[in-house]
């Protein structure tokens, strides 16, 4: 959110900390991120959960963008600039694919 094409942009970064062990909210909290704890131990039903929050605080979903990732997962450098150009584009949707280095799922 520090490139120059996203200046006036406004960003709200929601964290899901879906049953989270670790220092996730912490971390994401002391980045200046509002956290919502859910118990879900779903991606989907914790990232609906994550957007429902973030429209609740902006006020409904007019004029809003949402891009979406995961803690697994780590986006390139210009991702939002990306979408946000796209938007100004007049597209209502970018989606794409995700690669993930390493996960181990030996916690759940």
């Amino acid at each position: 959110r520090r490139r120059a094409s996203l200046a006036g942009v406004r960003v709200l970064t929601v964290v899901a900390a879906d049953r989270c062990r670790d220092a996730t909210a912490a971390l994401a909290r002391r980045a200046g991120a509002h956290v919502l704890p859910v118990d879900y131990r779903n991606v989907g039903l914790a990232r609906a959960a994550a957007v429902a929050y973030a429209l609740d605080v902006l006020g409904g979903p007019a004029g809003v963008w949402v891009a979406s990732t995961d803690a697994d997962s780590a986006v390139p450098a210009d991702w939002l600039a990306f979408y946000t150009a796209r938007g100004r584009e007049g597209w209502e949707a970018v989606v794409g694919t995700v690669t993930v280095d390493a996960v181990s799922y030996t916690h759940l």
